[in-house]
């Protein structure tokens, strides 16, 4: 093996996350085959006190088998199962990663709630988020999608409802079978794809009305979401408030537009 490919083999061993003496010394055993510690450490140019740990290290990662005896002696796992089983070693570990996280966490809620939280506390904070871009609107719709427990409102256009429909079908539908109510006044005024009509149709009822050009959505009688592009059209605005004054008045508005609305679609795009 040449000393170029060696130093490859190294930079892609340190690139799946192993140690400078870890990504030295596998590929030795490679190009060695069964040595001893003392072996290795020679030809890798690993300190004496630290050869033993690395090849620890690397048998638990799966890279290297121990023969036990006096001395031990090591061996390297051919390079496409040693991969296979640093894989396995790698979602084991991101598991137990997972798992903490939650146990962690979940200790940290049951402090918070008993020492900390108050039944009021954040109150006074109407305003829960504002963001500028699509993506973020997108992700925290998709979070109160999944929370509703009632009911849903929403004041919007073909495009609009083309990006709920293309991002959040599966919620939606989810939210509909357990028997949230879904409600939708669409603006008549932009043609409409009919795979989006008949998508949405299947968990929300539809009412059309002329001059919707902003975008509200009210779930389970607190939570208000208004959105809007801006006057260059490349930019959406969205934020999110629990103001009850606030939701009523718009609760009160659909109520009124939905009351006028045609549950007759005015016009499809042509379908492709």
């Amino acid at each position: 093996m040449k000393k170029t490919d060696v130093q490859a083999i190294e930079r892609y061993l340190k690139d799946l996350g192993l140690s400078e003496y870890e990504a030295a010394a596998y590929p030795t055993l490679l190009i060695c085959g069964i040595s001893t510690a003392k072996q290795v450490s020679t030809n890798a140019g690993i300190p004496q006190s630290r050869i033993y740990d690395v090849l620890e290290r690397l048998e638990t990662k799966g890279f290297v088998m121990i023969q036990e005896g006096r001395p031990k002696k090591y061996g390297p796992v051919v390079p496409e199962r040693a991969i296979d089983q640093f894989c396995r070693y790698k979602s084991q570990k991101f598991e137990e990663q997972i798992d903490r996280t939650k146990e962690v966490g979940r200790r940290m809620v049951e402090e918070a709630q008993d020492s900390i939280v108050t039944e009021d506390a954040g109150g006074e904070m109407d305003v829960g988020w504002y963001y500028t871009d699509r993506e973020h609107i997108r992700e925290e719709m998709r979070h109160l999608c999944q929370e509703a427990e009632s009911e849903i409102l929403m004041m919007t256009t073909p495009y609009g409802l083309k990006r709920l429909t293309n991002h959040h079908c599966e919620e939606f539908a989810k939210s509909s079978e357990n028997g949230v109510s879904i409600r939708i006044v669409l603006s008549s005024d932009e043609s409409l794809h009919p795979k989006i009509y008949e998508s949405a149709s299947n968990w929300a009822d539809i009412r059309f009305v002329d001059n919707i050009w902003g975008k509200i959505y009210l779930y389970d009688s607190r939570e208000v979401v208004m959105a809007y592009a801006t006057e260059t059209n490349d930019t959406e605005v969205g934020f999110n408030t629990r103001s009850a004054a606030l939701y009523r008045t718009l609760a009160y508005c659909f109520e009124l537009v939905w009351q006028e609305g045609d549950p007759t679609p005015p016009r499809f795009e042509r379908a492709e």
